[in-house]
This record gives structure tokens, C-alpha cells and sequence, in this order.
């Protein structure tokens, strides 16, 4: 059997590849290892560099984008579809939520069947059942949602 086809991955622009190499000595100067952080630094510092600076990681992310071009041909060529990893990894996360949404309106179906009467019971019996906290339509405060903090 043959092995399945792997799409290339994306090369990395100028910028990143700077930035990994850069990455210690930005978080030294940051104060701190929050990304948010480090990237609004690199991104100022990245625009305050010379062209000439800038030129050797421009040189190897060109380099890189044309392997990830010929990469693509031979994928195409072999018969690989492109997109085809992007799209089973939605479908595999949007049937992950539909079964979770499933498993919470048994949940409060089950829980109704129990005998409660109002969205308090039913949180309550779902929490019994192994279902997070919230589950069932009650909301955070308690009571319904017409009435709002009426019902405690």
C-alpha cells in the first residue's frame, strides 16, 4: 500500500525566520516570555532594520518559498489535493462540538425526565450525571432567563 500524500507546509517569511532567531535576546529585552509582547517588539525592531540587514532572511525565505513551490508541483503532480489537511482537521473539530452538543441536550432531556421542574433542577441533575457546570440552560446566577434573579 502507498503511503499517503503529504501537503508541504508553508515556508516561513523574512520576518519569522528573523524573529526565531532573534527570539532570546527579544524576550531578555521585553522582560518577559508573553508572545504578544516579544512579536509588537520584534514587529518594531524588525521595521526599524536596514534593507541590508533585512537581506540575508529575505534571501532564505526566498529560498524556501521556491522548494515550497516546486514541493507544491510534485504534490499536485502526484495527485495530492490541496487544502485537504486544512478541511479534515474543521471537520474533525466541528463533529467534536456537534457531539458535545448532543451529549448536553441528552443531558437535559434526561435530567427532565428525572422529574425537574425548573432550569435550577436541571443543572443540578446534570451536574449528578457527570455534566459540567451550566449545562441544561440554567443560567450563572440561578433562576430563568424571563426573569432573571427572580428565582433562587
Amino acid at each position: 500500500m502507498a503511503a499517503e500524500l503529504e501537503e508541504p507546509k508553508k515556508p516561513q517569511t523574512a520576518y519569522w525566520i528573523w524573529l526565531g532567531e532573534n527570539r532570546d535576546a527579544l524576550t531578555k529585552e521585553a522582560g518577559t516570555m508573553k508572545g504578544s509582547v516579544v512579536a509588537k517588539l520584534g514587529g518594531e525592531k524588525w521595521k526599524g532594520l536596514s534593507a541590508t540587514a533585512k537581506k540575508p532572511f529575505e534571501d532564505r525565505s526566498a529560498k524556501l518559498k521556491a522548494d515550497y513551490d516546486t514541493a507544491m508541483e510534485k504534490f499536485k503532480a502526484s495527485g495530492g489535493q490541496v487544502g485537504k489537511r486544512r478541511l479534515e482537521k474543521k471537520e474533525a473539530k466541528d463533529a467534536k462540538a456537534d457531539k458535545k452538543a448532543k451529549k448536553d441536550r441528552v443531558l437535559t432531556r434526561v435530567s427532565l425526565a428525572q422529574g425537574a421542574s425548573s432550569s435550577r433542577a436541571v443543572s443540578a441533575a446534570s451536574a449528578s450525571l457527570g455534566a459540567p457546570v451550566g449545562v441544561g440552560g440554567a443560567m450563572p446566577f440561578g433562576g430563568c432567563q424571563r426573569h432573571h434573579r427572580r428565582h433562587f
